[in-house]
């Protein structure tokens, strides 16, 4: 079996969450720095944060959101979430539960699970707003989905993702063990050995495009096809 973890994107059609978790609730922004924020405080919250008058963060109420089986908001699969077709093929290909998506926002998470939209980025390019940017040592509570999955001998892992995302997808990959773990590269640091990690493949991508932004997504469009080595 092959598993699929793929880092999520900027652009997302998905809904938000909101504060009374009904449709004409007020709408939560989740962002990494409500400091920051054009207007701080309530509705700009972390994933983590407490939701007022309660003892629950809103990461437990998505938590509870998913398990009661319906979907009165109308949020999105994480497959769905994002604004690229690669998402969608990949899901058609390898099945929504073997898909996963690596989230800045909310971690490891499989592909059918219900997300709300939100704004966090590891990404340091300098168009990206402040509240955004989720430095790497920034202490959330991350999903690893992953973590509950048992894995067989002949199955395989494989990531596809830039180097801001890499950290994260090893942190949720060290305490599992299929048969392979592929991180598909560009980056010339990873060329070197010491900058490897014991226990994963490392497969450079020729990148066609020369893109540095995105090119993950040319990548795994190239895996589908069979253009590249598995």
């Amino acid at each position: 079996m092959s598993i699929i973890v793929i880092q999520c994107a900027a652009r997302k059609r998905g809904k938000p969450f909101t504060h009374n978790g009904s449709p004409d609730g007020t709408p939560i922004s989740f962002v990494a720095n409500p400091a920051h924020c054009a207007e701080p405080g309530f509705p700009c919250v972390t994933p983590d944060d407490i939701i007022p008058a309660t003892n629950i963060s809103w990461r437990q109420r998505l938590i509870d959101y998913n398990n009661a089986g319906s979907n009165p908001l109308g949020l999105s699969e994480a497959v769905d979430l994002y604004d690229h077709p690669i998402y969608d093929e990949l899901a058609q290909h390898f099945g929504r539960k073997n898909v996963y998506i690596l989230s800045a926002g909310w971690g490891l998470v499989r592909g059918d699970y219900l997300l709300p939209d939100y704004n966090i980025t590891f990404s340091s390019a300098q168009n990206v707003p402040k509240c955004s940017k989720r430095k790497r040592n920034q202490e959330f509570r991350d999903f690893n989905h992953l973590a509950h999955r048992h894995f067989k001998k002949n199955d395989s892992i494989y990531f596809f993702g830039g180097r801001d995302y890499l950290e994260m997808f090893y942190r949720c990959a060290e305490n599992i063990n299929p048969m392979r773990k592929v991180v598909y590269y560009i980056s010339n640091r990873l060329d070197q050995e010491e900058n490897r990690r014991p226990g994963y493949e490392y497969i450079r991508y020729p990148n066609p495009t020369n893109r540095r932004t995105n090119w993950h997504y040319s990548c795994a469009e190239d895996f589908l096809e069979g253009r590249i080595p598995r």
